[in-house]
């Protein structure tokens, strides 16, 4: 039995790779063609192709708030995906802070249940992108634990 998938600073973003920071220029490179893979994956209603996934750019790019791209409305279903919950953690310090509502916002669309735990919202501060090897590290895995334990069956 699967609790969830449980995705620590999710790494895919939706149809895009990003370049840049607070102390370059900020920019985007296409990539993954069906939204959250290189490979083809299921959508309902099909896509046989990644031309058949119609995008939409809804968001000014900044160092800040990166923008995501998303499917254009009625979006397509992600059913093998919305099977079980899904929950990514993100650290407040760390540069994901600034992009994982992208990929959030995209399965959320496409009709999967999504948890999302800023770490700095839950009084758990200071994390970076490698929150398994910092010392509070047992802090965060009981946050996850706790996550799966209220999954469970769900």
């Amino acid at each position: 039995m699967v609790a969830g998938n449980i995705n620590v600073e999710p790494a895919t973003i939706p149809f895009q790779s990003y370049t840049g920071n607070a102390t370059s220029a900020v920019g985007r490179t296409p990539a993954r063609p069906w939204g959250l893979t290189n490979t083809k994956i299921t959508y309902d209603p099909p896509a046989n192709a990644p031309t058949d996934l119609k995008k939409l750019d809804n968001e000014t790019d900044t160092p800040a708030l990166r923008s995501c791209i998303y499917q254009a409305e009625p979006a397509r279903k992600l059913p093998q995906i919305a099977k079980v919950p899904y929950v990514a953690l993100t650290g407040e310090a760390s540069p994901h802070i600034t992009y994982d509502q992208c990929v959030v916002n995209y399965l959320r669309q496409a009709g999967v249940k999504v948890d999302w735990i800023k770490l700095g919202e839950i009084g758990i501060h200071g994390n970076g992108h490698f929150s398994f090897l910092e010392k509070n590290n047992l802090q965060i895995a009981e946050v996850v634990e706790k996550w799966t334990k209220r999954n469970k069956g769900t």
